[in-house]
């Protein structure tokens, strides 16, 4: 969104509506596979669009002089992106991946929300908490992403049952042992 933000800011247009596109990037966005499978590639520079183009047999872009560069690649984004749309529903969004990173195009794919969180990534950075509540047992939730001094801040107890607090607390506050019996007993605090 920043990039968005700063575009409007610096020319005063709001710039169009590219779906998963890049609106000043062509190509890098998310493609449809055979499989009916996302992935996302980006060529930002033209040595990466030339990769691009060899890795999907599409040399003759190369040449093209809509295509020379990524300006003109902006300026021609409804000709060319159909182009690449149709070579990427030719095969599978694994095989696209592989051939990709063997040319050296950044791809990857678009995973579910179970997939992400299922990847091995995701397990590797730890991302993932564990904690028990009383009532429903083992409880998995998502850490915050980023880390602190190389820490991953993450609060792994779980949160009090209703009322389970009350006394330390009011004990912290300075109410006695008798005016906190009185507030349980007039059901002023649970």
């Amino acid at each position: 969104m920043s990039y968005l933000a700063y575009i409007y800011l610096f020319t005063g247009v709001s710039p169009g509506r590219y779906g998963s596109g890049h609106p000043s990037i062509v190509p890098y966005q998310a493609f449809l596979c055979r499989d009916n499978r996302y992935i996302v590639v980006a060529a930002p520079n033209n040595n990466i669009f030339k990769r691009l183009c060899n890795a999907l047999n599409l040399e003759n872009l190369l040449d093209d002089p809509r295509f020379l560069d990524n300006n003109l690649r902006v300026k021609n984004r409804d000709i060319l992106i159909p182009i690449l749309e149709e070579r990427f529903k030719e095969n599978d969004s694994k095989v696209w991946i592989e051939i990709l990173r063997m040319k050296g195009v950044p791809v990857a794919p678009v995973n579910s929300v179970g997939e992400a969180l299922d990847d091995l990534y995701t397990f590797e950075s730890n991302l993932i908490g564990e904690l028990r509540d009383s009532r429903i047992g083992k409880i998995r939730y998502v850490k915050p992403p980023f880390k602190i001094n190389g820490v991953r801040i993450a609060n792994d107890s779980r949160a009090p049952d209703k009322g389970e607090d009350t006394y330390e607390i009011l004990k912290e506050l300075g109410y006695n042992d008798e005016d906190i019996k009185m507030m349980y007993k007039k059901e002023v605090v649970f």
